[in-house]
């Protein structure tokens, strides 16, 4: 259940979903295509680290941009449902008031 998740802390929404997705799997497999042409050109060792870590920093970028994105989506969903909330209630009233006249 998303409610027990959440609570527990395990709740990640940037890491599930999107690892089947086809797009996700071709980017992957291009940075694994990229990474071993590079090794094939012989890098030296402080060139292969750097890769390493420039790898690790855009990784660390698309999760909070993917963490951020969720958290934008959600407050969204939660404002829509409020003001939705609020034109049904609105429009109960205005029925009630038609309706005892």
């Amino acid at each position: 259940m998303i409610l027990d998740a959440i609570s527990n802390g395990d709740f990640r929404p940037e890491q599930m979903g999107f690892m089947d997705d086809e797009k996700y799997q071709d980017a992957m497999q291009e940075i694994r295509r990229c990474r071993a042409t590079l090794m094939e050109k012989n890098i030296d060792k402080e060139d292969s680290l750097f890769l390493d870590e420039l790898l690790d920093e855009a990784k660390h970028a698309e999760s909070a941009a993917c963490s951020r994105s969720f958290q934008y989506g959600l407050a969204a969903g939660l404002v829509l449902m409020q003001e939705a909330q609020a034109l049904v209630r609105e429009q109960s009233v205005t029925e009630v008031s038609i309706k005892t006249k």
